[in-house]
């Protein structure tokens, strides 16, 4: 069991983990508070930016949206696995939902360094956390595939070796099951012609 699900329970880990710093970003943003910050001033720079918010909304709390989802996503797959296709779907749900958050957790530290010209020391751990969920949700992703495939292939879908269309064109030995062996003619009596 561990086995196979060390990449979701990575994925749940830093979810949660992620979760934690963005809550913690948007209960301070709802306080009006800036964040405690280890090195400098740059938390309460990039706090009170233009870019803090959209729409009246913390964009931190998008963050946080964000890491919830996949925390419920990697606790269903982990905890009660739903069938076999619809574990496919989360799994491609996840990251889309990763690759989202992502782009603009890129977008968000280019408005650090080259706007703002300050680094909040949270805003980067969670940038640092959404680019571990993406290495393990294409991580995931990619170990699933190979089960997917062979499941596919199993069932007569499509799969990585689909059923050949040509007839089978195995020697007689390997059809009829026999390891080494050569298939014995029928045997005959002296009366009956060859």
């Amino acid at each position: 069991m561990f086995a196979r699900a060390y990449l979701p329970a990575l994925g749940l880990a830093l979810s949660l983990l992620g979760a934690g710093v963005s809550g913690y970003l948007t209960v301070e943003h709802g306080r009006g508070a800036s964040p405690l910050c280890a090195f400098g001033q740059g938390c309460a720079v990039v706090a009170q930016s233009a870019y803090a918010s959209l729409w009246g909304v913390p964009t931190a709390a998008f963050g946080l949206l964000m890491y919830l989802k996949v925390s419920v996503l990697y606790g269903v797959l982990l905890f009660s696995p739903p069938p076999f296709e619809v574990q496919r779907a989360f799994r491609w749900a996840t990251l889309a939902i990763v690759l989202a958050g992502f782009g603009v957790s890129a977008w968000l530290a280019y408005v650090q360094l080259y706007v703002l010209n300050a680094v909040c020391i949270w805003c980067a751990s969670s940038e640092a956390i959404v680019t571990l969920l993406l290495a393990v949700a294409v991580a995931d992703l990619w170990r699933a595939r190979g089960r997917y495939l062979a499941r596919g292939s199993a069932a007569g879908g499509t799969g990585a070796s689909p059923r050949p269309l040509a007839p089978d064109r195995t020697s007689p030995c390997r059809r009829a099951g026999h390891r080494g062996e050569l298939p014995t003619a029928p045997s005959r009596g002296p009366d009956q012609p060859i």
